[in-house]
């Protein structure tokens, strides 16, 4: 959660943070529905390494492109890697509703961060 609310705070102004928070849920959105799938294919730990690499790469490249995109691929890398030694012993649906419901609620709370940080009344 605290992942999620510094990134979409990270915006130069409240369009850009409500912005960031859009990105970010839609993309983790549509990344959990990706990476569920994948878990239900592969069975083999070499596999997810070769995917954790190949997922870095297009990462890095789409982050300074298109954030929206980028959150598709960053989903199911944060899963891999922080779930890497139990991925094979529990049902991917707990890792990918975790994965949502935590982005979903640090966005949630990065746009009120956001909004008091930009907004000129709670400055003053």
């Amino acid at each position: 959660m605290a992942v999620a609310c510094v990134a979409v705070m990270q915006g130069s102004s409240t369009q850009h943070i409500f912005q960031r928070s859009i990105q970010r849920i839609i993309g983790t959105l549509i990344g959990v529905i990706f990476c569920w799938g994948i878990l239900l294919l592969i069975n083999n730990p070499w596999e997810i390494c070769v995917l954790i690499i190949i997922f870095q790469f297009i990462v890095e490249y789409l982050v300074p492109r298109n954030y929206g995109i980028a959150m598709i691929f960053i989903t199911p890398l944060t899963i891999f890697l922080s779930e890497a030694g139990t991925l094979f012993t529990k049902s991917p649906s707990l890792f990918v509703e975790g994965r949502l419901f935590n982005t979903i609620a640090g966005s949630l709370i990065g746009i009120i961060g956001g909004y008091v940080v930009y907004h000129e009344k709670f400055r003053e």
